[in-house]
C-alpha cells in the first residue's frame, strides 16, 4: 500500500469520530456483515503527500468487517440530494442503520 494511503488514516479518524451514516448490506462476496461507515473529514492526504482540504460534494467511505476491523477506505462523490450519503446509497446498501441526527 502506498504511503500517502496510509496518511489518509487522519481522514478515517475523522469519519470513525463523527459519521454521518451507517450502512451495511454490501452485497460484494466475502463482504456480507461488513458496514460502510460515511463521513465528512476536514481534510485528507492526496497521493503527492499534500494535506489539502476534502473536497466538497464528496464523502469518505470506510468499510469495516463484522469484528470492526477496517477493511478499506476511500472518497466519493456524495449524492446530490443529501450530500451526507453517498452517491446511489439506497441501491448499494440494503439497510441505513444510523444517520446523523441534523440530516434532512
Amino acid at each position: 500500500m502506498a504511503r500517502w494511503k496510509y496518511l489518509q488514516l487522519y481522514a478515517v479518524k475523522e469519519v470513525l469520530r463523527e459519521p454521518t451514516g451507517v450502512f451495511e448490506g454490501l452485497e460484494r462476496e466475502g463482504e456480507q456483515g461488513s458496514h460502510c461507515i460515511v463521513g465528512k473529514p476536514t481534510h485528507y492526504t492526496r497521493n503527492d503527500g499534500t494535506r489539502v482540504e476534502f473536497p466538497e460534494r464528496h464523502v469518505l467511505l470506510v468499510f469495516v468487517d463484522k469484528n470492526r476491523f477496517i477493511l478499506n477506505w476511500r472518497p466519493e462523490s456524495a449524492d446530490p440530494e443529501n450530500g451526507d450519503y453517498p452517491e446511489d446509497h439506497q441501491n448499494r446498501f440494503t439497510t441505513d442503520l444510523w444517520k446523523q441526527e441534523n440530516q434532512h
